[in-house]
């Protein structure tokens, strides 16, 4: 009875023992032989002692006694407990005792998360006699494993829920289920077709259930965004048309009902008309009335439509709340996600240590959860590399980026990358090649997820020569900034417009630019709009007023790690006359997380090969960071390398 009592209390075990008619003593024997102590808890001399004592008895004695223990933690109002230990004593199915092993499966998930319910929940379906209620409480375990981040184990339940799936809600949730497990598991092409699988769960749900079937909607919407261009069986249009017009005109209409009329907004109709309910939606998911599963569910989508209107303050909000719910609850796929979101707003802004700190940390998720060679190729963050661009391979591993995202239908990512290769070739001077993609980056899709890279579009055109395509941009990117109308946009907007502006006008736009964007936290958008600044100081042969603001782009560009654009800088400066020491991040003695990283496996003696094989990089790229390490360290070997504190 002892070693079937979990919680360790000799209260329990007292009662239940009375309930079977031992007497008061009948501990003595395995005290004396100090197997077991019984006060204040049970503790057993060693585990594996609890585990051969309950693997010793038979089958009948085990239901005896989780029987009388459910009974004892029955009388203690201990309800969990209770569910647990006559779920143990059940010899055959059995409704009411699997009921409520189910119930205490969601007070556990609502407590502790969804990987506290998953074997809770396995249990009930066991135990549950009817095989499509059994079916259902087999796609929730599937459910919660997958949000704990076992998608192996959430495919298998699946596989065994699906034969007893009847047509309707439940083959919806399957449906839905499937396409989830694919993008956890790295299917080929499981991003692409995940927007018409959720589509097909919608129209499955829709007239059975349309809590469900709203969410599998949207649930296509988050998608949609994912998939961009590479979408496959289905359009953005398409879904939006599954939308009514009306949806979110309730001024009480839950915040999944707001992001759905804002996403059909933006696809259908014109950017500001459909600003002002995009805020509407992103407002709702920032209240602190909205429940944390809410928040959970769709930070991702709400994180893409505060892009979308160029909201970095409440896009930095939203991930931050949803980081801390994942956190708490155990959500691990989420907050794998959430920081690849905020690894990639970080680099935006130009905090590319915090990034790098993100992205240390989602490396770190993503070995426990087991990801596939191509998962690992999408998740370099590729837009940090361009900014980097202190790794003489970045455009290989940039092509390598887009190569493993196009297999797996992750058209954002494939974007990502070539907005990493936008930025590289814009701090390197390569104006045409940045015109071309830059280009055909804004062009591309049927939402306006790439509002941002619209100040790239008119800085490449106007530098390659093509006046009329850049002013073209800046006029779509002044419209959108002007319905947008946070400072991070109106920044950018400003100067863009100095770029392609006549020289009487184009100075002042140029100060507004900085004054705006000096009070954002966009450190990176700032300190371009210095460097473009300075260079037209120096065209207007003022080389002077050049050579101050150009020195502060520099110095911006160097201590955030932005080692192109530093040097595009410091070639302006020396087209002034003033020679500026060439330097990099390097120089200011301090490590990324991911350099640190480096260094500590290198000081516990892991070998370049044995670090490369742990972080998913090449030896080439170890060995690239460790002579980096050495020089901001002043070391000149690993051996001088100090071990982390364990």
């Amino acid at each position: 009875m002892a070693a079937s009592e979990p919680s360790g209390d000799a209260a329990n075990v007292a009662r239940a023992a009375a309930e079977l008619g031992l007497p008061d003593d009948a501990s003595a024997p395995a005290e004396r032989a100090r197997v077991v102590g019984v006060e204040p808890d049970i503790t057993f001399r060693h585990p594996l002692v609890r585990t051969a004592i309950a693997a010793g008895a038979t089958a009948a004695d085990r239901r005896r006694a989780h029987s009388a223990l459910a009974t004892a933690a029955a009388a203690q109002g201990q309800t969990d407990l209770r569910a647990w230990h006559a779920a143990a004593a059940a010899a055959g199915k059995d409704e009411a005792v699997a009921d409520d092993l189910a119930a205490s499966a969601d007070r556990a998930r609502d407590r502790a998360g969804a990987a506290a319910a998953v074997d809770l929940m396995v249990r009930a379906a066991a135990l549950t006699p009817d095989p499509e209620v059994r079916a259902r409480r087999l796609l929730r375990a599937a459910e919660d494993a997958l949000s704990s981040g076992a998608g192996a184990q959430a495919r298998v339940l699946l596989d065994e829920a699906e034969g007893a799936v009847g047509p309707g809600a439940d083959e919806g949730r399957v449906v839905a289920l499937r396409a989830e497990i694919a993008m956890i598991s790295g299917d080929p092409a499981c991003f692409a077709l995940a927007p018409a699988a959720y589509f097909a769960a919608y129209q499955a749900y829709r007239g059975r259930d349309p809590d469900r079937a709203s969410r599998a909607l949207l649930r296509a919407c988050d998608m949609v965004v994912l998939a961009e261009h590479l979408i496959a069986e289905i359009s953005a249009a398409e879904l939006m048309g599954a939308v009514d017009p009306r949806t979110g005109d309730d001024p009480d209409a839950p915040v999944r009902d707001l992001l759905l009329a804002a996403v059909r907004s933006l696809v259908l109709e014109p950017y500001d008309v459909a600003v002002p309910r995009v805020r509407r939606a992103i407002d709702a998911l920032l209240d602190p009335s909205c429940p944390d599963a809410e928040v959970l569910a769709w930070f991702q989508i709400g994180t893409s439509c505060c892009t979308m209107v160029l909201d970095d303050q409440a896009r930095a909000r939203l991930l931050r709340r949803a980081a801390g719910v994942a956190r708490r609850t155990g959500a691990l796929r989420e907050l794998d996600v959430i920081l690849f979101c905020q690894s990639m707003a970080a680099t935006s802004r130009g905090d590319l240590n915090r990034a790098d700190a993100y992205a240390a940390e989602g490396h770190q998720l993503r070995a426990v959860l087991g990801a596939t060679p191509d998962q690992w190729d999408i998740y370099r963050h590729p837009e940090q590399m361009g900014w980097r661009a202190d790794d003489p391979n970045v455009r290989d591993l940039l092509q390598l980026t887009v190569t493993g995202a196009t297999a797996l239908g992750n058209g954002a990512i494939v974007s990502i990358a070539q907005i990493g290769e936008v930025t590289l070739d814009l701090g390197e001077g390569r104006y045409v090649e940045a015109d071309a993609r830059a280009g055909a980056l804004v062009d591309r899709g049927e939402l306006p997820i790439h509002t941002r890279v619209l100040p790239d579009a008119v800085e490449a055109a106007a530098r390659a020569g093509d006046l009329e395509r850049a002013r073209r941009w800046n006029a779509e990117l002044a419209h959108r900034a002007a319905v947008c109308a946070t400072p991070w946009a109106r920044g950018l907007a400003q100067r863009s417009a100095a770029v392609v502006s006549d020289d009487a006008d184009a100075e002042a736009a140029y100060r507004s630019a900085i004054a705006l964007l000096d009070v954002t936290e966009a450190r990176a958008d700032a300190a371009r709009a210095h460097l473009v600044y300075g260079e037209w100081l120096r065209r207007q042969q003022r080389r002077t007023d050049a050579r101050l603001v150009l020195r502060e782009a520099h110095d911006r560009f160097v201590q955030i790690g932005a080692t192109a654009f530093a040097e595009r800088a410091r070639g302006e400066l020396a087209a002034t006359g003033e020679r500026a020491r060439r330097r990099t991040v390097e120089t200011e003695g301090l490590l990324t997380p991911q350099e640190q990283q480096i260094a500590d496996l290198a000081a516990r003696g892991e070998t370049n090969a044995e670090i490369a094989q742990r972080l998913y990089i090449s030896a080439r790229t170890v060995d690239y960071h460790l002579r980096k390490v050495f020089r901001k360290l002043g070391i000149t070997s690993r051996r001088e390398l100090r071990p982390p504190d364990r």
